[in-house]
């Protein structure tokens, strides 16, 4: 009778110990995620800065004279970016003011270059 009992409380411990060991891997896994996502805004905040830097223009400059506009529509919770060249296109999408103009700042540093590049 009191082996069976040992059996129980063997594996309720051992259920217990494989819901920590489970629950600390997803909390690993959820954390290099977020990391992760942490590390590619700094990345992508660092290119904007870098290539506002490049062009030696302040922010409200790129924005004027780049050909691209973004605006926020009725019923959105995003941004479009249009290209001013084309009519009526829409070329990409963000979800915020801030990364729409990161878009348009890294977009217009590469065609700039690549205007400068034979």
């Amino acid at each position: 009778m009191f082996e069976n009992t040992y059996r129980i409380s063997g594996t309720i411990e051992f259920m217990g110990v494989m819901f920590i060991i489970i629950l600390i891997a997803l909390t690993l896994i959820l954390l290099i995620i977020e990391l992760n996502s942490w590390f590619r805004k700094r990345k992508a905040q660092a290119n904007f800065i870098k290539n506002l830097a490049k062009l030696s223009m302040s922010l409200e400059e790129v924005l004027e004279e780049a050909p691209y506009e973004y605006a926020l529509f009725q019923g959105e919770d995003t941004y479009r970016i249009y290209d001013t060249r084309l009519k009526n296109v829409c070329v990409d999408f963000a979800c915020s003011k801030k990364g729409a103009e990161m878009w348009i700042v890294n977009r217009y540093a590469s065609e700039k270059e690549e205007l400068k590049a034979p």
